[in-house]
C-alpha cells in the first residue's frame, strides 16, 4: 500500500511540474534541459553555477525566434544580419540574467 501511494505522489508531482506556465514551457521540461545541458557540458561547479546554467538553458529557448527574423532580414552582403544576430544574442542573455536575478 505505502508503494501505492508513493507512485501516486510521484506521478501527482510530475503532473504538477509539467504544468505549462504563460510561454508554454513547463518547469518539468526546463529543468530536464537544464540538467541535459550539465551532462552534456559537464561544467567543473554544475551546484554553484546551476543558476546561471538555468538562466543560459531559458534564455537560448526564448532567443531563437528573434534570431530567425534577424537572419531573415535583408543586408547588403549577408554579413550585417549575422552580426546583429550575434549582438541580439549577447545583448538579450545579459538583459534576461540580470532581469532575472532583479525579480
Amino acid at each position: 500500500m505505502r508503494v501505492d501511494s508513493a507512485m501516486e505522489d510521484f506521478e501527482k508531482s510530475k503532473a504538477f511540474l509539467k504544468q505549462a506556465g504563460p510561454n508554454g514551457q513547463s518547469l518539468y521540461d526546463h529543468l530536464t534541459d537544464t540538467i541535459l545541458h550539465i551532462v552534456k557540458e559537464k561544467p567543473a561547479d554544475s551546484l554553484n553555477s546551476f543558476e546561471q546554467l538555468s538562466v543560459h538553458v531559458k534564455a537560448n529557448k526564448l532567443v531563437p525566434p528573434l534570431l530567425k527574423e534577424l537572419d531573415s532580414a535583408p543586408s547588403k552582403n549577408g554579413v550585417e544580419s549575422k552580426q546583429d544576430a550575434k549582438v541580439c544574442r549577447t545583448s538579450f542573455v545579459l538583459f534576461f540574467a540580470t532581469a532575472d536575478l532583479i525579480h
